[in-house]
């Protein structure tokens, strides 16, 4: 498949996941869109993830219709991906478009519910499901903990690296 005919769609609320996204969008020749909720504040995102409610957001998801393959890239928060892309998952039910699942957060734990909670809410699995922890990427004698992890921000050279092994493992399955 060729880049032209894959879609990037990125949910970041750090702009970490937006730079993993906009970087493969890059390396694939890939086009690339971030997912812009009409609430942005963090109260009203974790309610919208506690009630399961599903947010307007832009792009409309019809804009998948033109493409081949779709890549969502979000944080997870509380172990469930964040409900900007609920839109997204739903107009999958209805489509018979693969998709993938990448995403950069804390501690990157819990890639099966994750991948479990995407199947529900797409009605199929994602093809390759990247949980990445940015714990991973932060200088070996901090000890990680919530507040340091959410401030942390990607280095060019941790895109990069990550940019890599993302790609390696997409083109197993593009």
């Amino acid at each position: 498949m060729e880049g032209k005919d894959i879609l990037i769609l990125s949910f970041s609320h750090s702009g970490n996941n937006d730079a993993l996204a906009h970087r493969v969008a890059e390396e694939l020749g890939a086009r690339h869109e971030r997912i812009l909720p009409r609430r942005k504040s963090m109260p009203a995102l974790m309610l919208d993830l506690l009630l399961g409610r599903v947010p307007r957001v832009t792009p409309l998801p019809e804009i998948a219709e033109e493409y081949g393959f779709l890549i969502l890239c979000s944080p997870v928060w509380m172990g469930k991906p964040l409900s900007p892309l609920r839109v997204y998952l739903e107009y999958l039910k209805k489509h018979p478009l693969p998709y993938c699942f990448l995403s950069i957060n804390g501690m990157g734990e819990g890639n099966a519910k994750v991948e479990a909670d995407l199947t529900a809410w797409a009605g199929k699995p994602p093809v390759l499901c990247i949980n990445a922890a940015i714990k991973d990427f932060m200088v070996p004698d901090i000890t990680p903990d919530t507040k340091k992890m959410m401030d942390y921000r990607l280095t060019e050279d941790d895109v990069a690296s990550l940019t890599g092994k993302v790609l390696d493992l997409l083109h197993t399955v593009v």
